[in-house]
């Protein structure tokens, strides 16, 4: 009796620590600035230690199983991908103009994919932790809005739109990475909503899935709008892609469970936008129909920025098209670019399309490397959908590739590489 009771207490146990390790990974936009210059810089700190912890925790209990692991993961197109990426991107710093720099840098891609094969390793040895995390990060999101949305409306006019909108960044760096961080994460609280677990879960599930469209929709990133109309749209697919195994009625109920709570958090978005324009200003951030507009506007700052910055990386990239100009150099090699572009010292960190600035930095076939990993995952999903595997496998392919989606939008427009919350999220989905 005693033997089956210690049994019965360690299979209850076991998956806790896995399950509670890959949280921490999830948690880490929570890590506070702590006085540091940029808040990245203790969120990397973070996870170097949490790597290490992870590391040690594996070695010791997962020996056994990293063997068969890794002959999976050598077989898998994605992760040979990833890996040839990150090989190519260190051998670039061979040839680049600043190698302390380079290493700098390199040494936040060498987390990330230390984190990508922990996270393999946790979620391949308890597979039935994803439910439970997806839940887990659905919960945090709504605690998250909830405090964004309260700081907006304590501020409502007391400060300008544009700047009340700017200051909304909570430990990501800025609003255009944390709109970027909701996107990336909503496809997991969509899975959650119409999974539909129970009444009590469901109800919150429903009112983060709001809170998360109010916010994405209220902090005026384009790129944000963008990736998250491509997950709507992937998803929709995927609906009516099952419409001849549930059926019209069931299909037309599982829109409407997702599309309501996204339409009333854009609808009260667009409130809040109006009720916070009180000086009805006609340039800066607005509604979404305003914003949207800008996107066609080559004129419009920040476009006509980006077309210049994608034009530099393009001119560096036909100057060192193998090798590239070093991991981590484009903010030294930008400089000859942009003379005469800015005043003063100021210069580009960041191409902001991390394809070009890869293929920039370490040549075009890490970039065209890169560029594989979300056409592979757009592959390996249609794949799934038509094999004959089970629907929840299915459904969770899509809601991977939703994901990716919205950060492929992103590393489109900006430059996620660089920020912790979205390597992780990166490093989970592919995983």
């Amino acid at each position: 009796n005693q033997s089956k009771s210690i049994s019965s207490d360690t299979e209850k146990f076991s998956g806790k620590v896995e399950l509670f390790l890959v949280s921490l990974y999830l948690c880490v936009e929570l890590i506070p600035q702590l006085g540091s210059i940029e808040v990245m810089g203790p969120q990397w700190l973070y996870l170097s230690l949490l790597n290490l912890i992870s590391v040690g925790y594996i070695s010791i209990n997962h020996n056994t199983t990293l063997s068969k692991l890794l002959n999976l993961l050598s077989k898998n197109i994605l992760t040979l991908l990833y890996l040839a990426v990150f090989i190519l991107c260190g051998v670039s710093i061979l040839f680049a103009l600043n190698p302390t720099e380079s290493i700098v840098v390199y040494s936040r891609f060498i987390i990330t994919f230390l984190s990508f094969s922990i996270i393999c390793t946790l979620i391949y040895c308890y597979p039935k932790n994803i439910k439970t995390i997806f839940q887990f990060v659905s919960i945090i999101s709504l605690f998250q809005c909830l405090y964004l949305l309260k700081y907006y409306l304590d501020n409502i006019g007391n400060i300008s739109l544009n700047y009340l909108l700017l200051s909304i960044t909570g430990t990501t760096g800025n609003k255009n990475v944390l709109a970027a961080s909701f996107v990336i994460k909503s496809p997991i609280i969509i899975y959650c909503v119409f999974q539909y677990f129970s009444w009590w879960r469901n109800t919150l599930n429903v009112i983060s899935l709001v809170l998360i469209a109010i916010l994405i929709f209220l902090l005026n990133a384009r790129a944000a709008y963008l990736g998250f109309f491509i997950q709507i749209l992937l998803f929709s697919i995927f609906l009516l892609y099952n419409n001849k195994l549930n059926g019209p009625k069931k299909t037309i109920r599982h829109f409407f469970i997702i599309l309501i709570p996204i339409v009333v958090g854009l609808s009260i978005s667009q409130f809040l936008l109006v009720k916070g324009n009180k000086d009805n200003q006609k340039d800066g951030y607005g509604t979404i129909d305003k914003r949207l507009a800008t996107l066609s506007d080559h004129n419009e700052s920040s476009s006509s920025t980006r077309f210049f910055f994608w034009n530099n990386a393009l001119k560096q990239i036909k100057e060192n098209p193998l090798t590239g100009c070093g991991y981590g150099n484009w903010k030294i090699e930008s400089v000859k670019y942009e003379y005469g572009f800015y005043n003063d010292f100021n210069y580009s960190k960041h191409v902001h399309n991390d394809f070009l600035q890869i293929a920039a930095e370490a040549g075009i076939p890490a970039g065209i490397l890169f560029l594989s990993i979300f056409l592979f995952a757009l592959i390996f999903t249609v794949r799934v959908l038509l094999s004959e595997t089970n629907q929840e496998i299915k459904l969770l392919s899509v809601i991977s590739l939703m994901a990716l989606a919205g950060y492929f939008t992103d590393a489109t427009f900006n430059f996620p590489a660089e920020r912790p919350v979205m390597q992780m999220y990166f490093a989970f989905f592919l995983g």
